[in-house]
């Protein structure tokens, strides 16, 4: 008898678990690309953390343009109250002062 074992032949179908395995392969190369990634850069961490830092790291420029993206350029006001807001008022006043001094609703 001979001990040869039977190769796999590669045009057999991947299980869902060795593509994951590749996956995860590729993910962990590192990339020499220059494209900007999704996840922030450490140094871009850093400055978010310590805001003094981000001068000495060069990260400056970019948080600032981010702030003044995320602030809205009208501030609005208070909410206008609805018109039957006082009538409301009103009725909750009103259901308060129906209280008898030891807490009991008056009848």
């Amino acid at each position: 008898m001979s001990s040869v074992k039977p190769r796999v032949s590669q045009s057999a179908p991947k299980t869902f678990k060795d593509r994951l395995d590749e996956a995860a392969r590729e993910s962990r190369r590192p990339t020499n690309s220059r494209e900007e990634s999704s996840s922030p850069s450490l140094i871009e961490k850093v400055a978010e953390y310590v805001p003094a830092a981000s001068g000495l790291l060069g990260a400056n420029k970019n948080n600032q343009e981010k702030r003044e993206e995320a602030l809205p350029r009208d501030v609005p006001g208070p909410p206008n109250r609805p018109e039957h807001d006082d009538h409301i008022a009103e009725f909750v006043r009103e259901q308060h002062r129906s209280k008898k001094p030891d807490g009991s609703i008056a009848g």
